[in-house]
């Protein structure tokens, strides 16, 4: 069952703008999962990059 992420509209709104987005936070908050969902609703692929060293 998904339940919707406040930061799901800002997520939409900044992917019109931007073709790279960060999304930080902490564990099991649902990051990943607001990506597929909205990957699945607009039938594109979701990448997923994991940064280790800054």
């Amino acid at each position: 069952m998904y339940l919707p992420r406040t930061l799901e509209k800002s997520v939409l709104t900044f992917s019109d703008s931007f073709p790279v987005l960060l999304v930080t936070g902490p564990r099991q908050v649902g990051k990943t999962t607001i990506f597929q969902v909205w990957g699945a609703k607009e039938s594109q692929p979701v990448a997923r990059c994991w940064l280790t060293h800054f």
